[in-house]
Order: structure tokens, then sequence, then C-alpha cells
């Protein structure tokens, strides 16, 4: 199966995103993403940029963030704890700071698998 390809632009703006934090990019779905310790927290699928949150913080993601919606890389197959950043956030880059923090801190708590 091939794979969108990721944008170019949202790529940039998510390095940019998740300086500071102590993780790894990797490549998948021939797209980066990122690592806290061995569990994804957050990458680029195409045009969107997915973070990874627990059930209480990803209710408040989708109330306060209209767009928000599940990250489904198949249709019909949908990624659990993980969402897609709707585009009119990306403009608020203070804002998806503070959400990535938050998927980085609940990812590195997660056992490896």
């Amino acid at each position: 199966m091939s794979w969108p390809k990721a944008s170019s632009e949202k790529e940039v703006l998510l390095d940019e995103l998740v300086e500071g934090l102590p993780c790894e990019k990797k490549r998948m779905f021939g797209a980066p993403c990122f690592f806290a310790k061995h569990s994804m927290f957050t990458g680029v699928f195409a045009e969107d940029i997915f973070i990874r949150l627990p059930d209480k913080e990803r209710a408040r993601f989708i109330k306060e963030n209209r767009g928000a919606k599940a990250f489904e890389p198949i249709e019909g197959r949908k990624m659990s704890e993980y969402l897609i950043i709707p585009h009119a956030l990306l403009k608020n880059k203070d804002s998806v700071r503070q959400w990535l923090r938050v998927s980085f801190d609940y990812s590195s708590t997660l056992k490896k698998k």
C-alpha cells in the first residue's frame, strides 16, 4: 500500500513545534513522526498533523477545537488515542505546543509494547 506524501510545509512546522522536547524523529507511513521514549506522540500524515492524547484530554481537545477528529490513516481504521489537529489551530503555535507537551508527557508514561 502506498501512503500519501507528507506535506513538507507541515513537516517543517512540526519540527519547529517539537523543538526542545527530548524526542526522537522517525519515519512511519512514509512521513515524519516523533516518539517520547518508545511511544509515538505526534506526526505528519498527508496535509495533517496528528497528536496522541489520553481519554480525558482527548475529549477536552475535541470540545475546545472545532474540526478536531479521529486520526484515520486508512478509511474505517481509526488509530485509538490519536486526533488530527485542526488546520485553524495550527496558526496558534503556543496552543499547539501546549497540546504537544500534554501528548509528549502522556506518551512518555506508556509501557513499551
